[in-house]
């Protein structure tokens, strides 16, 4: 039976992987700034940790504004786990993904139709300069 816990959720400018299935995680953040709204498209990374999943589960990631009833990005796949302990990484990188309002998102893991973890991405108009 499967307990699947997620380790990490980070995100990142880009996420690396490498012929040895290391992964390098490049520019963590937990805040996004844009001059404007809705905020053009750049390049981001998430990485993604999980435990404790054995055999074969659906996966989701979403991620949407708070309290929005769309998400703004939804992904779906399958796992496979053989050891309870073992690790999945997941390392993906986004080019076309527009914040369209600032606000508080949200990223979120479900294994088997279930949220896992979520983690808030804050996204916010970019300090302007002081004139003087």
């Amino acid at each position: 039976m499967s307990n699947p816990k997620v380790l990490a959720i980070i995100f990142a400018d880009k996420i690396i992987e490498e012929k040895n299935n290391k992964k390098g995680i490049i520019g963590t953040f937990d805040t996004v700034y844009a001059p404007a709204f809705p905020m053009a498209p750049f390049p981001w990374g998430v990485y993604i940790s999980i435990t404790g999943v054995i055999g074969k589960a659906s996966f989701s990631l979403i991620l949407q504004k708070l309290n929005a009833e769309e998400p703004l990005l939804k992904l779906d796949g399958d796992l496979e786990g053989r050891d309870p302990e073992g690790m999945i990484e997941i390392p993906l990188n986004f080019e076309n993904v527009q914040f369209h309002e600032p606000g508080d998102y949200k990223f979120s893991v479900m294994i088997d139709n279930v949220i896992v973890e979520s983690r808030k991405l804050r996204v916010n108009i970019a300090p302007q300069p002081a004139i003087h």
